[in-house]
């Protein structure tokens, strides 16, 4: 049973009529797991080989893809400066994919603060000012990263993986003859909008849940407490996010 939920089971079940499932997808940065749980008698419990999942889609994979979108646009001379400074110093690299993590988190928690993890080159972030590009063009970096061609998906991309997921649990419930009561989305990658727009397309009758907590409220398909804390923010709230 995932952690986030072993506290909130009494408020969940409720929303569990007997003998009725609930799906939880753990979006994460390295797998995405899928467990289905059956309301009995007002306990969840697991359903027999229904935990399933992707043990490569994680959203590690975007880093890459957002590192790339910086890059193209950068100042010529910015861009020919930064390939000079790898050559000479490649192990750099990784450490501003890292940053371009940060911008991601930033982008889609704008209470997450960017941090710093190791020292970079001075030279290496005055040729990449992510600080800048990123709250600029973050929906169109953005909208790029997840329809990028990625070689971990064979020229897929993340969101065409996303789909597969998602219909890996669709035929799940087809084959039970029912949909879903409720599907919990959690983990951080879970926070991106086109996952709860995709699963809420997919299951239109399924109480959708992204994050802790929201099982209380009433409405149908329940986004977090804010909806800021779903879509990304605007620059102005992503270049506060961004400042190290």
């Amino acid at each position: 049973k995932p952690k986030q939920m072993a506290g909130q089971e009494n408020d969940i079940v409720r929303w569990i009529p007997d003998g009725k499932y609930l799906v939880t997808i753990d979006w994460g940065s390295s797998t995405t797991d899928i467990t289905s749980m059956e309301n009995r008698g007002g306990k969840l419990n697991l359903i027999k080989d229904s935990e399933s999942g992707n043990m490569w889609l994680g959203a590690r994979y975007l880093d890459r893809a957002i590192y790339e979108a910086v890059v193209r646009r950068l100042k010529d001379e910015d861009r020919r400066q930064l390939e000079v400074s790898l050559v000479d110093n490649p192990q750099e690299q990784p450490r501003l994919v890292a940053f371009c993590r940060f911008a991601k988190e930033a982008y889609f928690n704008a209470t997450a603060p960017m941090r710093e993890t190791g020292s970079f080159m001075v030279l290496a972030v005055r040729y990449f000012p992510i600080d800048e590009i990123f709250p600029a063009h973050c929906q169109e970096i953005m909208a790029e990263a997840v329809n990028a061609p990625l070689p971990e998906f064979d020229g897929r991309s993340w969101l065409d993986e996303c789909r597969r997921l998602l219909e890996q649990v669709l035929k799940f419930s087809e084959n039970r003859g029912c949909p879903p009561a409720a599907i919990y989305l959690t983990g951080g990658a879970s926070k991106m909008d086109f996952v709860f727009e995709q699963t809420t397309a997919l299951f239109p009758d399924a109480r959708v849940v992204a994050g802790a907590g929201s099982f209380r409220k009433s409405s149908n398909n329940i986004r977090r407490h804010s909806a800021r804390t779903c879509r990304g923010p605007g620059r102005r709230t992503a270049k506060r996010a961004l400042r190290v």
